[in-house]
């Protein structure tokens, strides 16, 4: 009864552990293709930005001159 009941044990324990670093290893997974594709957002941004730079300039500019704040 004793060696059924340690072998009971430690396979649960196995299987909580392998559960549990499975997990861990998707969530880190999926937090790194979040980054990743964050990443190519900001830099495809950037890239907009510094070809419309000039524009934008020009216009907050003007939208500034030319707003009145109550």
């Amino acid at each position: 009864m004793v060696p059924v009941l340690i072998a009971t044990v430690a396979l649960i324990l196995i299987f909580f552990f392998y559960i549990k670093s499975t997990l861990i290893s998707t969530a880190y997974s999926s937090t790194e293709n979040s980054f990743k594709k964050n990443i190519r957002q900001c830099e495809q941004y950037l890239q907009n930005s510094k070809k419309t730079k000039t524009y934008r300039t020009c216009i907050t500019a003007f939208l500034m001159e030319n707003t009145s704040v109550p």
